[in-house]
């Protein structure tokens, strides 16, 4: 998917409904993207912080 996306080394952005963190996990991980993840689920949220602690994801819980 993240070639469909012409997904670039270094990038910025925004992820709206980050399920439980693995695309955004693979992205910073294989493309050194920096991204900042949205989500309404509690259950995922944590997962997702509790599973990725790569430095360039920030999650957050908030509606969209």
């Amino acid at each position: 998917m993240s070639e469909k996306m012409h997904i670039e080394k270094g990038m910025k952005g925004v992820e709206w409904g980050s399920g439980w963190g693995g695309f955004a996990k693979f992205l910073a991980v294989n493309y050194g993207v920096t991204l900042t993840s949205y989500n309404v689920s509690e259950e995922q949220f944590s997962h997702a912080q509790l599973c990725n602690d790569h430095p360039n994801v920030e999650f957050k819980l908030r509606d969209y």
